[in-house]
Formats: structure tokens, C-alpha cells, sequence
């Protein structure tokens, strides 16, 4: 806190503090109060590492120790958020691209099945094994221009060989 007084961004850091503040008050013991705060200056300021941190608490004996392990779980906790956290983003992600795969192997399917009516099974398992949109893509404009369904399997055969 003292140290924010002097601090020229101060404007900037209120929010940090006024936390930091609420998050003391609501500790019961001193050992909590000092966790707290070392927590604190480990997170919110990049002049101390948590490498800093650690050294200095374990020069402290055994208090250092048993405060640097409950701030150890608090950091194992972050990090299995965050682990969390980016596991859902790129569950999401894939689904994305899994749903994008799909609509563009039913357009394909769609448009061979109103421009030549019969599709089949043979022709829509090779379609549906194509994972590529940019192959896909092009699968789409063959769908549509291609004069037989002759034509369109070579195309299909060209490009799913080719990848």
C-alpha cells in the first residue's frame, strides 16, 4: 500500500488495491493476511517474480515454507483453470470446424442429388471421409459444374487421392 502513494500510474492501480483491501479484511489469521498479501505481490506487480517470492519465503524457516505451499495450491488451482478454461475453447473451436466439415459435405451431397438425382453410397462414403474444407470447397464448384456425374467422380477421385 505504501508503496502505491508513490506510485505516478496510482490512477491506474485503484482497482488492484481497493481488492487487495477487501481480500485482507476478510482474512481471519495473520498467517492469511501474510499470504495474502505475498500473493498479492507475486500477481499484480511484474517487479516481483514468483521465483522472488519463493526464495524469500523460504528463508523464513517454517512459516515460509507452509505459506509458500498454500500459495503453491493457489498457483496449481490457476493453473488447472486456465487449463480447463482452454480445453472448453478448443473443444469449442473443433466443433466449429467439425460443424463447418459437415454442412460442406451435405451441400456437396445436396447439390449432386438435384443436379443428378442418384448418389450413390460408394460416392457419399468418399465424400463424407473428406476432412479438408479447401478440398471440400472445391468438391462444391465440381458439384456444380460438372457436365455427368462421370465427370464429377473424376474430379472426386483426382482430388481425394491427390491429399
Amino acid at each position: 500500500m505504501l508503496r502505491a502513494i508513490f506510485n505516478p500510474r496510482l490512477r491506474h492501480e485503484l482497482d488492484d488495491l481497493a481488492n487487495l483491501v477487501f481480500r485482507l479484511s476478510s482474512q481471519r489469521t495473520g498467517l492469511e493476511y501474510i499470504r495474502t498479501i505475498m500473493y498479492y505481490l507475486s500477481d499484480a506487480t511484474e517487479r516481483v517474480t514468483r521465483e522472488d517470492l519463493e526464495e524469500v519465503l523460504l528463508r523464513q524457516g517454517a512459516e515460509g515454507e507452509r505459506l509458500m505451499a498454500t500459495i503453491a495450491q493457489e498457483y496449481i488451482r490457476e493453473g488447472i483453470q486456465l487449463g480447463i478454461e482452454q480445453g472448453i475453447e478448443q473443444g469449442i473451436e473443433q466443433g466449429i470446424e467439425q460443424g463447418r466439415i459437415n454442412m460442406l459435405q451435405e451441400d456437396v451431397l445436396d447439390l449432386l442429388h438435384i443436379r443428378f438425382e442418384q448418389v450413390g453410397t460408394a460416392i457419399r462414403e468418399q465424400i463424407t471421409a473428406v476432412t479438408s474444407i479447401t478440398i471440400l470447397r472445391q468438391l462444391h464448384r465440381e458439384a456444380a459444374t460438372a457436365d455427368t456425374m462421370a465427370t464429377f467422380i473424376e474430379k472426386l477421385t483426382a482430388l481425394t487421392d491427390s491429399a
